[in-house]
């Protein structure tokens, strides 16, 4: 039974990518999870039917939900070497200051995805890293989500169609935008106040010297 969805994420809160072949209300409920996550962890959170696997590494978090007839040790291990792949594309710099949505790498989520849905365990990066980090997977915590959950809530599947995926891709992608350029106004908002602020006490501190306009 596949992984269905997988997202990386920065501090908690920024997406920097994701991909799915699916369509529900799974990806509003990953976001309920993210204050959950806690730093250098390997943790899954567990509904009746699915689950969400996470591991950070110093504030990156990649996440992937699978139904409970998937073995951990396969979600853990494409997350592993999804977290090898992506640092090996992307510099600590550029993920760092990555907007939401920037980093070009779903096309890279979605051929892993569909590599270990296909054959599990047997991937073709068995690095020792991967493999050794895999041997912590017996370890990693696992938390039921109804407490963090609203009560009776329910995490819907489909298999979406093609457009389904790419107009919720879109939409995520225009939430992004406008996120980003408020964020840019905001900023110079801030910094045309500072100037102003600054402005006010240069002029106090000349008057104050010259005794008024005397000067």
């Amino acid at each position: 039974m596949p992984i269905f969805y997988a997202l990386i994420i920065r501090d908690k809160r920024t997406v920097l990518c994701e991909f799915t072949d699916y369509a529900g209300n799974f990806q509003q409920v990953t976001r309920q999870l993210f204050p959950h996550i806690d730093k250098n962890m390997k943790k899954s959170f567990q509904t009746n039917e699915y689950f969400f696997h996470c591991v950070d590494d110093e504030g990156i978090s990649l996440m992937c939900m699978s139904d409970e007839q998937t073995e951990r040790n396969v979600a853990y291990a494409f997350l592993m070497d999804l977290k090898k792949t992506f640092y090996n594309k992307f510099t600590l710099l550029e993920i760092q200051k990555a907007k939401s949505y920037e980093l070009e790498f779903a096309d890279e989520i979605k051929k892993k995805m569909h590599f270990f849905n296909e054959k599990g365990i047997g991937f073709d990066t068995k690095s020792e890293e991967v493999l050794r980090d895999l041997q912590s997977v017996k370890d990693a915590m696992v938390e039921n989500m109804e407490k963090l959950l609203d009560r009776d809530f329910k995490i819907d599947v489909a298999l979406a169609r093609a457009q389904d995926i790419n107009q919720y891709s879109l939409t995520y992608r225009k939430r992004a935008k406008k996120y980003n350029q408020f964020q840019k106004r905001r900023k110079l908002w801030y910094t045309l106040i500072g100037i102003a602020v600054l402005a006010v006490i240069i002029l106090a501190i000349v008057l104050i010297a010259c005794n008024g306009f005397n000067c």
